[in-house]
């Protein structure tokens, strides 16, 4: 974080003055409350009017499978083509 932190500084000062940041949760599951309390403390540490109020969830489905239950199984995101919707309907190996 600290890293980031400095990287976004460092190009705010040099290329951009006006460079704003905005924070976007992901991976939240809003009936845990680790994640409760991780959102929590991202909006602690950057400021509230800083983080989206939108959030991505930890299930997301895509092309009718469910990647919540097996993060094990999931694929890069990538454009759906007929090609790549079939090996997404291809059995696991």
């Amino acid at each position: 974080m600290n890293q980031l932190l400095k990287t976004i500084a460092a190009i705010s000062e040099t290329h951009n003055p006006s460079l704003k940041i905005r924070v976007l949760t992901t991976m939240i599951n809003e009936r845990q409350n680790l994640d409760k309390l991780i959102r929590q403390q991202v909006e602690e540490f950057f400021g509230p009017s800083l983080v989206l109020e939108s959030v991505i969830h930890r299930c997301v489905g895509i092309a009718d499978r469910q990647l919540c239950h097996h993060p094990s199984h999931a694929r890069p995101h990538l454009p759906f083509t007929h090609g790549s919707e079939a090996q997404l309907k291809k059995p696991h190996q």
